[in-house]
């Protein structure tokens, strides 16, 4: 399956398909990140106004939204242990 051209998360280049979604490298690291150090945002920390400034860079909670919402597997991430209490495992379900 060819790659598409964009990443779900930030739509800059995609390297390939990472954690099962089209990404690029740097929100395939810091899916990852969040992942293994069982992070979990609550709230938009700029009141929800991410998805409306085309050019800044989200919020880490907002990232994180659209790492799930594109398709990124927390799953996919190796090395996991206890995924029962990670949240962000959870919040993928």
């Amino acid at each position: 399956q060819a790659c598409p051209k964009d990443c779900i998360v930030c739509g800059g280049v995609a390297a390939g398909y990472n954690y099962e979604a089209p990404s690029c490298l740097p929100c395939r690291t810091f899916f990852s990140r969040m992942v293994r150090q069982k992070r979990h945002f609550i709230g938009c920390s700029k009141g929800s106004m991410c998805n409306k400034e085309e050019s800044s860079r989200p919020c880490r909670s907002c990232r994180l939204d659209r790492c799930l919402r594109g398709g990124m597997n927390p799953l996919a991430v190796g090395g996991l242990k206890n995924t029962d209490a990670n949240p962000v495992v959870q919040s993928f379900y």
